[in-house]
């Protein structure tokens, strides 16, 4: 860490504690990060060996106790200095292969749904790293482009550099996938989130035969590292889903974003369970449908399951749809005028206001 720093030039003193813990579902221990420390020292400060070994050792103690705490029995840290005034970024690189019949290139209808893919993958990634309930706010930025390979390197930057969470969701983003792989998911991993890698996966309908995504960030999240996602990714997550066993039923819920363009489809928010249902619809009943939009409606089709999920998941052969909320239905805040007449008890509405005052 010698050499000297000229002018107004900062030294970035990165510190990195990792532990060794077990994740539910996981048989071999991950390393997990727990503290992701940045020390800015300028001046002589970034000279000063003694200013660095004092902020090491405090990182280090303070690792130790929160290992404890944790159970952790593998205590890391790392540590990185860099000169600048910019830390070097989380990078997440995507490379396309299309089909032979392409030559390997891939079709703009394709890039752009595997884009989509990606980020909706990414975002339950950002979900689980947050902190305290509140999901992180990270942007993405495309960095390097390449047309040999078909190759996207995005770098993840946190919108408030004092909440920088986008360590933690390239390590959740990277976990999820080497889970897949290994066929170890936890229970509570939702099947819209096993869904959305899939989606990642490769796919003939896209005409895209292999997706590589390397990781290239701080090494207690392993450095450079690349996984393959072949077509046997995607048929992985099917297992890990399980088969679907089928009912004929209803569902209930808002109805929103119809599309009538290429498929017969609308989706159902319900108020329990999955948030959103794809469903289904038969042809004859297309006006019913498009009068029931923005309303709350019972749905009538199949019902489709999934072994992790006792909820239905999606719908098919959709023929009758039900509004259940009408315009004269909805009450007015005028209709409330005069409902009660007794309720005062006769006495002054004030008065009756400052009793109910007193007795809370």
């Amino acid at each position: 860490m010698s050499g000297r720093v000229r002018g107004g030039a900062e030294r970035f003193f990165l510190a990195a504690i990792t532990y060794g813990v077990s994740r539910e579902g996981i048989s071999t221990p991950s390393p997990l990060v727990g503290l992701l420390l940045q020390l800015r020292l300028r001046g002589r400060e970034a000279r000063d060996r003694h200013a660095i070994r004092r902020a090491r050792n405090v990182v280090e103690a303070a690792g130790a106790e929160e290992a404890d705490g944790l159970g952790g029995a593998h205590l890391g840290v790392l540590f990185e200095t860099k000169t600048g005034s910019r830390m070097a970024g989380k990078r997440i690189t995507i490379a396309l292969e299309g089909d032979l019949d392409d030559r390997g290139d891939v079709r703009l209808p394709a890039l752009i749904e595997q884009l989509q893919s990606f980020k909706r993958a990414l975002s339950y990634a950002e979900s689980h790293a947050a902190a305290g309930g509140k999901k992180p706010s990270v942007e993405y930025r495309l960095v390097d482009l390449h047309h040999s390979e078909a190759a996207f390197t995005f770098e993840a930057f946190p919108e408030d550099a004092l909440d920088d969470r986008t360590g933690a969701v390239i390590y959740e983003f990277r976990t999820r996938l080497k889970q897949i792989q290994s066929g170890q998911v936890p229970d509570d991993v939702s099947i819209e989130e096993l869904e959305a890698y899939q989606e990642l996966a490769p796919t003939p309908e896209r005409r895209i035969r292999r997706v590589d995504v390397t990781f290239d960030a701080p090494a207690a999240l392993a450095k450079v590292e690349t996984i393959q996602m072949t077509l046997e990714f995607r048929q992985q997550v099917a297992e890990l889903i399980g088969p679907e066993e089928f009912a004929w039923g209803t569902m209930t819920g808002r109805l929103e974003a119809l599309n009538l363009h290429e498929k017969n489809l609308f989706y159902l928010y319900p108020p329990v369970g999955p948030s959103r249902v794809t469903c289904m619809f038969k042809r004859e009943i297309r006006e019913d449908v498009k009068l029931a939009v923005d309303h709350y409606v019972e749905v009538a089709g199949k019902l489709h399951y999934k072994r992790r999920s006792k909820f239905a998941q999606r719908m098919s052969d959709v023929y009758s749809v039900e509004v259940l909320d009408t315009d004269n239905d909805r009450p007015r805040l005028s209709e409330l005028r005069g409902i009660a007449p007794d309720v005062t008890g006769g006495i002054d509405t004030r008065e009756f206001v400052d009793t109910l005052d007193e007795e809370w």
